[in-house]
């Protein structure tokens, strides 16, 4: 066998059978297809990797490979010069696909048609380690962003409390300069943390009461509300709804909740915020073993658009978002502020059914 002009001529008069003998020390698939562009033989490894079954694929058209690489193949036939370093993205059914790096090579044998050998590759988990490595650079960017903006938000606002002060001064119980100082201190909350990832700055604990936290954090979220005509039921029927909590990080969280929720919703929908105090039997079973126990469950319910299953599993992680000018961090963001708090959030959800988001809490006994 020779290499010219980045083919390979095969000099044995047999053919194909020197495969044989390097199927035992391949670490990479290897495919020969002859001049009809048929199966002539293909290694054990390059079955794995394709997900094929070996008796039922050899002498069979190339057609009988994935479709993105039997168009590569087929193009590589039929091109004057070796096709090197390709990444195809290959569906292996049941929703699982692979990434093969391919090279293909024309053969040119005496007295034949040019046939080709495709060299393949798996890659698939150098990819996803490549999109993990990408994600942790995005976070730590996020992180120095979140602590720069923050820095220039923490002077803006001096400015406004200010202004804020000397009117409520002047105008002693006005409703709206009352609000507005309240949402100042909201903000220089979320300024001090900056999203949760630019520091490790800690709550500040003390006795709340979680159907307070849930109505400011209603008020927030009212004019979306108006604009959709959405109905709001308040099922608040925990007999205790105190928790040791930062108040303004959980109503950052329960903001969250709600305003994905109403995202989520056509005109006409329903929000629910409940409260439920939970005996122990009733707790989900990988909870009943927590101390101190979560038996406050709060739940933002709607009636929206729901949730794939495969997106369930990773509506929490950061950057992960179905949503067109979305930045999925959200829910990441309120996950973290419930871990800090010691609570556990839960998903449940059924496309075109809605969405349950349920936060457990161990509650204060008062």
């Amino acid at each position: 066998m020779a290499r010219e002009n980045g083919s390979i001529t095969v000099q044995a008069v047999e053919g194909l059978s020197f495969l044989e003998v390097l199927n035992g020390c391949l670490s990479c698939g290897v495919i020969f297809i002859d001049e009809h562009e048929r199966l002539v033989s293909v290694t054990p490894e390059a079955a794995r990797i394709l997900a094929l079954d070996l008796p039922a694929v050899l002498g069979q058209p190339c057609d009988a490979l994935p479709s993105p690489l039997a168009s590569f193949i087929h193009d590589a036939l039929t091109a004057d010069k070796p096709l090197r370093d390709h990444d195809v993205e290959v569906h292996l059914g049941e929703g699982t696909t692979a990434v093969v790096r391919v090279n293909v090579l024309r053969l040119l044998a005496p007295r034949r048609h040019p046939g080709a050998i495709a060299i393949l590759n798996d890659v698939t988990s150098a990819r996803r380690l490549e999109f993990d490595i990408g994600r942790l650079d995005r976070l730590a960017n996020i992180g120095v962003l979140s602590a720069s903006i923050a820095h220039e938000i923490r002077n803006a606002l001096v400015a406004i409390k200010t202004f804020t002060q000397a009117t409520l001064a002047r105008q002693p119980g006005a409703e709206l300069g009352e609000v507005a100082q309240r949402e100042l201190k909201r903000i220089e909350s979320i300024v001090g943390q900056m999203l949760k990832f630019s520091g490790s700055s800690e709550p500040k604990f003390g006795p709340v009461r979680i159907n307070e936290i849930l109505d400011h954090s209603l008020r927030l979220a009212q004019h979306q509300m108006t604009q959709k005509a959405i109905r709001l039921r308040r099922e608040y029927q925990a007999p205790t709804d105190w928790v040791n909590g930062d108040d303004f990080q959980l109503e950052q969280a329960f903001v969250n909740l709600i305003l994905n929720a109403v995202e989520a919703m056509g005109v006409g929908g329903t929000l629910t915020l409940s409260t439920h105090l939970l005996t122990p039997e009733e707790l989900p079973a990988a909870l009943r073993d927590v101390t101190p126990m979560p038996q406050l469950r709060v739940t933002v319910s709607d009636t929206g658009v729901g949730i794939p299953a495969e997106n369930l599993g990773r509506v929490f992680e950061p950057f992960f978002t179905t949503k067109r000018e979305g930045t999925g961090l959200g829910l990441a963001i309120t996950r973290r502020i419930l871990e800090e708090h010691h609570a556990v959030i839960s998903v449940e959800s059924e496309v075109n059914r809605g969405a349950s988001f349920c936060a457990f809490f161990a509650p204060l006994n008062r």
